[in-house]
Formats: C-alpha cells, sequence, structure tokens
C-alpha cells in the first residue's frame, strides 16, 4: 500500500434552501431581550402574518443564476407538505434536479440519470424543505425542533437553530431590526455553506428575496440567484414531486451488439483503459467510481483544443477542494461502445501525477458508469461494458444492494478491529481509490487508534489536497460472503472535511481491495456484483521501508525521495528527503516504476540494496526490511 491517491471526487453544485422569508421594512426593534416566542412571532409577522402564511400550499420561483463565469437558469418548487425540487441549468454545460417528496429524495445529474439519494444530500433537502413549508412556525408540518439563542450584539441579529428530525441544523441570523434573515449557514464534511440574502419584495402576500448568494469554497465558486417570477400557490402539475425520469441518451454499440471488451492495464490500485475523445487519439483514462462526472486532464484538454470554462468545486476524501472547468459536447469511444456527448470536468491534476507514477489523461465517472453495466477484471485485465437491458448477472457473483452518497455508490459490509465484536458498516465503493480507510467518526467511536497497536505513517492525497493517517491491520473486512483477513488499513483520529469526515459511511473501500475480485457496477438495477479471483486470499503487503517517493522527469523514471518515516528501515539507513534513487534490488532506476519499486519494498525480512544521488554524489546503502504493521 504506498501514499493514496483517493479522489472520490464530488462535483457537487447544490443550490441550498433559498428561503421564502419577506421582510417588513418598518419592524421596530424591541430595547429588551426577547423570548423565542417573541421573536418567531415577529419573523412571522415579517414574513406576512400567520394567515398568509398558513394559506401558502405551494410556491414557484422562477429566476436566473450566475456562478464561477456561467449563466444559466434556477427555478424551485415547494408545498406546505414539505415537498420540494429544484432545477438547475447553466447553460446546458451543467444541469442537475433534486426531488423530494417528504420522504425520499432523488438526484437528476448531467448524465440524464436519477437515483434516490442518502446521507448529506438527503439531510440538506429536508432542511430546505423544512423551512420553505414554514414548519418552523406550524407544528404538525415536517417534524422539527427549534433552538433559540439570543441576541449577538455583534452580529445584529437575533440567532436561532432550526433543525427537522433526522436533517441538517440551519443556523438563522435575524436582522434584530426587520426580524428576517441576514444569512444562514450551514455546516458539514464538505465544508460551510453560507447564505445571504437581499432586495425582498412581496408576491402574493408574501414577501421573497430577489437576490440569494451562496458560498460554499471561496469567492470563485460563489453562486448568485435573481428572483425574477414567483407564484404563490399555482397549481401542482401531477408527478411533480416524484423521482424524475430518466432523460439519459443510450450508449451505442457497433454491428447490433449488446456489449463490448476492452483490454486494460492494471497499474498499482488502478484500472486503465484506451478511451477515445470526439472522433479523436484515445488516451489512458482509469475507471473512478467515486467520480461525480467524467474528468479530462487540462493538458490533454489543450493538446486536443477541448474549450472549457467556469470553475466548479471538486472535493474529496481530505480537507480543500479543486478549481475544475466545464468542457460540453465531449463524446467518449470505449472500444466498440459510443457513449452520447455529455460535459465533463476539465481539470490540472498535473501535481498528482508524480504520486502516482504513471501517466494518465482522464478518468471516467458516474455520467459514464450509470448509462452501462460496467464489469472490471483486474485479473485478466479486461473490462466489458454491457446494455443494461440486456445484461444477465453471471452465477458466481455475489449481488450487493446499492444506495448513493451524492453519486458514491454505499454498500454494507462487516469490520471487526482486534479484541471487538464484529461491526456493520455502511461502507462507500471507490475504484478511483487506493487502500481502504476507515472514516474519522469510525474511528473515534471505535477508539481503533488505541485497538490497533502497531501503526505505521501513510498519506491520503485527493482532489482537495493531502492528509496525514495511520496505517495498520484490523481483524478482518467481510463482505456478504468474502472474509478478507488482516487487510492493511488507515485511518485517522482528525480528518476535519472531505468524504473521510463523513458521518455518512464508516470507510471507504478502494482498489487494493477491489482488485481482487472481479467487481460490476450496475446502476441501473440499482446493484454492485462481486467474484471473488485467484489473488481474494493472497496476504496484504504494507511499503516496509518508510519511504514516500515522488516520480519526476519526462518518463517518470527519475525517482525523489519525499519523506522518510522515522525510525523506518529508510531513516536507519540514512536516507534523506531529497535523495534520488538510482538503483534498487540490482534494477536501475530507469527499469522501474513506482507500482514495482512499491513490489520490492513490500517483502520483510529481506536485506535491499539501493544506490541514492545526494548532490550529486552517489551512495550505497542497505535497507533491512522488517514487518512493522
Amino acid at each position: 500500500m504506498n501514499s493514496a491517491i483517493c479522489k472520490a471526487l464530488a462535483i457537487v453544485l447544490f443550490l441550498g434552501p433559498d428561503l421564502v422569508t419577506p421582510q417588513t421594512q418598518d419592524a421596530q426593534r424591541s430595547g429588551s431581550q426577547l423570548s423565542k416566542e417573541q421573536v418567531l412571532t415577529r419573523w412571522a409577522d415579517a414574513l406576512g402574518g400567520r394567515a398568509a402564511l398558513q394559506n401558502v400550499v405551494s410556491v414557484h420561483l422562477r429566476g436566473s443564476i450566475e456562478t464561477s463565469g456561467l449563466k444559466g437558469t434556477y427555478e424551485r418548487w415547494t408545498s406546505s407538505r414539505g415537498e420540494f425540487r429544484t432545477s438547475v441549468d447553466l447553460a446546458g454545460a451543467f444541469r442537475q434536479v433534486n426531488v423530494f417528496d417528504g420522504r425520499t429524495g432523488w438526484m437528476l445529474g448531467t448524465s440524464g440519470t436519477a437515483h434516490e439519494i442518502s446521507g448529506d444530500a438527503r439531510r440538506a433537502l429536508l432542511s430546505a424543505a423544512y423551512e420553505a413549508s414554514y414548519s418552523f412556525l406550524f407544528p404538525g408540518r415536517v417534524p422539527g425542533a427549534v433552538e433559540f439563542e439570543g441576541e449577538r450584539s455583534d452580529q445584529d441579529a437575533y440567532v436561532l437553530y432550526l433543525t427537522p428530525d433526522n436533517g441538517d441544523s440551519v443556523t438563522v441570523y435575524l436582522d434584530a431590526k426587520t426580524f428576517l434573515p441576514k444569512r444562514e449557514e450551514t455546516s458539514g464534511p464538505m465544508g460551510k455553506r453560507v447564505i445571504t440574502f437581499s432586495d425582498w419584495r412581496e408576491f402574493g402576500g408574501i414577501k421573497v428575496p430577489r437576490t440569494v448568494h451562496q458560498s460554499n469554497g471561496g469567492p470563485k465558486f460563489d453562486a448568485v440567484i435573481t428572483m425574477e417570477q414567483v407564484e404563490v400557490n399555482a397549481p401542482i402539475a401531477p408527478g411533480l414531486f416524484e423521482e424524475p425520469g430518466s432523460t439519459a441518451e443510450q450508449v451505442h454499440f457497433a454491428d447490433g451488439k449488446h456489449e463490448a471488451v476492452l483490454p486494460a492495464e492494471v497499474y498499482g490500485d488502478h484500472i486503465f483503459l484506451a478511451v477515445g475523445m470526439n472522433g479523436g487519439e484515445t488516451a489512458w483514462f482509469f475507471l473512478d467510481s467515486g467520480a461525480g462526472m467524467s474528468v479530462v486532464s487540462h493538458s490533454w484538454a489543450k493538446k486536443i483544443g477541448l474549450a472549457f470554462d467556469g470553475a466548479v468545486r471538486g472535493q474529496g476524501t481530505g480537507a480543500g477542494s479543486a478549481s475544475m472547468g466545464l468542457a460540453s459536447n465531449v463524446a467518449f469511444e470505449l472500444g466498440t461502445a459510443k457513449v452520447p456527448p455529455a460535459t465533463v470536468a476539465v481539470w490540472d491534476f498535473s501535481s498528482l501525477v508524480p504520486v502516482l507514477g504513471r501517466q494518465w489523461d482522464g478518468l471516467l465517472g458516474y455520467d459514464v458508469i450509470s448509462r452501462l453495466v460496467v464489469r472490471m477484471d483486474y485479473e485478466h485485465r479486461q473490462i466489458t461494458l454491457y446494455d443494461p437491458a440486456a445484461f444477465v448477472p453471471g452465477d458466481h457473483s455475489t449481488a450487493f444492494p446499492v444506495t448513493f452518497l451524492g453519486s458514491l455508490p454505499v454498500v454494507r459490509a462487516k469490520i471487526t478491529l482486534p479484541g471487538r465484536e464484529t461491526m456493520n458498516v455502511e461502507c462507500a465503493i471507490d475504484s478511483g481509490a487506493d487502500g481502504f480507510h476507515l472514516s474519522t467518526l469510525f474511528t473515534n467511536a471505535n477508539h481503533v487508534l488505541a485497538s490497533v497497536q502497531r501503526t505505521i505513517s501513510g498519506y491520503a492525497i485527493g482532489a482537495g489536497g493531502g492528509s496525514k493517517e495511520f496505517v495498520g491491520r484490523i481483524v478482518s473486512l467481510q463482505l456478504g460472503p468474502y472474509v478478507l483477513r488482516e487487510p492493511i488499513t488507515a485511518f485517522s483520529p482528525d480528518h476535519k472535511e472531505g468524504l473521510l469526515a463523513s458521518p455518512d459511511i464508516g470507510a471507504l473501500i478502494g482498489g487494493e481491495i477491489l482488485k481482487r475480485f472481479t467487481v460490476t457496477f450496475d446502476y441501473p438495477h440499482h446493484q454492485i456484483l462481486l467474484e471473488p479471483n485467484g489473488h481474494f486470499s493472497d496476504r496484504f503487503l504494507a511499503n516496509e521501508s518508510g519511504l514516500a517517493l515522488l516520480a519526476r522527469g519526462p518518463d517518470l523514471r527519475l525517482f525523489e525521495v519525499d519523506e522518510v518515516e522515522p525510525g523506518s528501515p529508510a531513516a536507519s539507513a540514512g536516507v534523506l528527503k531529497g535523495d534520488v534513487l538510482t538503483a534498487l534490488d540490482g534494477h536501475l532506476a530507469s527499469e522501474l516504476d513506482l507500482s514495482k519499486i512499491d513490489e520490492i519494498l513490500q517483502e520483510p525480512g529481506r536485506t535491499i540494496p539501493m544506490t541514492i544521488q545526494r548532490k550529486r554524489r552517489s551512495r550505497k546503502v542497505v535497507l533491512h526490511l522488517k514487518e512493522r504493521i
């Protein structure tokens, strides 16, 4: 297990609960401290009065949206029953529909495929529905609670916390003079979202903020919504709050066939395939079930003249985020299968190439995987794409029902820690990540650091940057009938943002686990299929040297020491950060790649000769590898 490339890209543009919360300009500020009931009454009066609000059955908003240099349309429907629907279309480059019927939520993305949502996405929709239905004023609608902090003089606002049952808590700052929200804040593993309101106008007896400003990751990712039309108690069309139908174009298979077989390359924990774009030359992509949409490298986009603009926010396992442009009308050729034109993200991930040690030009994400049945055969280095209507599962595979956290598939597994009982855990399946990672919430709730006695340091790198982790062994990971013994496991008690900070998963399963199976992503039938291959029972191995290397140079064959773990065999041999590896175990560095180096350094008990260059002087050292975890 080497440095983790854990992207799990969350290409999310969630346009939050832009409220139907009007303002009275002549409301008077009380000189005395008000109670919660008094503040809610004044808030209701500012909205238009309880009688008017109680008669609001539906609100339909239509307007424009501008974000990251892209402009488009925005539409929202809400009902007093807690139903909610939003639709965003950024000039055709990005489309997303979110629907909530009061209990269940769905997302229809740019790819045109819809799925039920869970976790933070569902909680966010529930919170938006709670507030938009005025349930904080009228008990008996969407159940929830209102907490009152009091007045913050430094903010010139009263602060309340609105928390629907099983939803996110929203902090509302009511202007101390007008008794309407100045702004709202929510916090979660994907960061903090702040919404501010201005230019309130009256429609049908209530007032609506004409301008809503949302910030969730730096000014360049901010979104501004301008309301242009508001209808109160407009008729609700049948099916408006039901699961949206798919709008995806079908993938075309040549010669009337219903499948395409592609040769693949397995490098480390990733599986690569050659992908054609818009009828041009092929590029190397890997399959990434953790990516919300497919991604093309900035360098490849420039090489083929692919136009792109905007700046959407991509976030992965750790804190931070990456800026990505959008390119429209990109068609993929996957062997004899042709994927209709769609929108892809364009990302400068050149800083990750030295960590992986292999050139790559992009990744195929949810927008492609969701339209097909995708079978990844790591052992035989082959990928098969099936028409979902003609796909028949094999007799030797086990099906796992799948739910979605955003666009990330989640299955149920069992984890056994040293000295602990076996636990059921929700696990994200991310073929674009390596290794096996426990979430911070699971790590801390189950005292993993105390349970796993022998650990070494690790480092997870994703779309938003890197983060330190501990690496050790647990007793087992069980997926259905398949028990993997003593898997090497990464965990951190300190992830504050990103996927591994999410309360909705206990673990992330990456390529080190998946490559022991033939894995079939069958999203159209809401399942993932696993079939063990010939490497299922192989012992899990780790790089025992304490070395972290970066591959540099035009051919990625210049290996620079990026980090040396204190107390490791590499530290004992005197290897320093900045040294350059020129030979290892009888091989010239030019004959190796990072994956092969990692294999050589996974053999505890061996003595490995190594030659390094330091300040233009060559030095020979010896690594005495030992099993450290």
